[in-house]
């Protein structure tokens, strides 16, 4: 509360436990709710009763609540995530700076600790990257709401979805989940924009947002 002005609040909060939904207890799926849930919620509450409104709130959620299939081992996972996903589009349309990035698995920390579990999230396809990635994320999903959209990175982005994805014309407001890009060539189309663009960028690119 003795903070004069806060830029950047970060949610991270959660708990994942990999496992058959059917085999979980009510109080196993309300533990892996309620970081992303009831935490969301108490993080809002936090900041309005010390009077902080943040320049941007940052919520770190999952590709599990995006990739098909991951739901069979992670259900109540990739529900919490689906709904950090909605309170922050939510918020957004309220008019607040609020991003939801939708991470992939990180390296040595996490579900990724397992190396049997690291194993089946490689075998089914699900990017694993180092923290300093999810750093870089988190650093440029802050400069990209306080910057202003360039055009011709957004043509740049279409041309090579085009191509990537064998169709002549990419619309724009469509989901790329809904245009069939999966994770690997996500992490494709990454090394090509880095080509292209002359910088690096985070291999989490296309999992923190839903558009072009």
């Amino acid at each position: 509360a003795t903070v004069a002005h806060l830029s950047v609040a970060v949610h991270g909060a959660g708990i994942v436990r990999p496992g058959r939904l059917a085999d979980r207890s009510d109080s196993d799926v309300a533990a892996t709710l309620g970081p992303k849930v009831r935490g969301t919620y108490l993080v809002d509450e936090a900041l309005a009763s010390h009077g902080r409104n943040p320049d941007v709130t940052i919520a770190l959620s999952s590709i599990a609540s995006v990739l098909p299939g991951m739901a069979g081992g992670l259900g109540d996972y990739a529900a919490a995530n689906a709904f950090l996903d909605s309170y922050a589009a939510a918020r957004r349309h309220e008019g607040s700076r609020y991003v939801a990035i939708n991470l992939p698995a990180v390296a040595g920390t996490g579900m990724t600790a397992n190396p049997a579990v690291a194993q089946v999230l490689r075998d089914r396809g699900v990017p694993i990257v180092p923290v300093e990635d999810v750093v870089a994320t988190i650093n440029q999903a802050i400069v990209a709401e306080g910057a202003p959209p360039r055009p011709e990175t957004a043509g740049l982005l279409s041309r090579i979805l085009a191509e990537a994805l064998n169709t002549h014309e990419i619309d724009e407001n469509a989901s790329f989940l809904s245009l069939g890009l999966d994770s690997l060539t996500a992490v494709d189309l990454v090394k090509r924009l880095e080509q292209e663009l002359g910088r690096d960028l985070p291999t989490t690119l296309f999992f923190e947002y839903d558009t072009v």
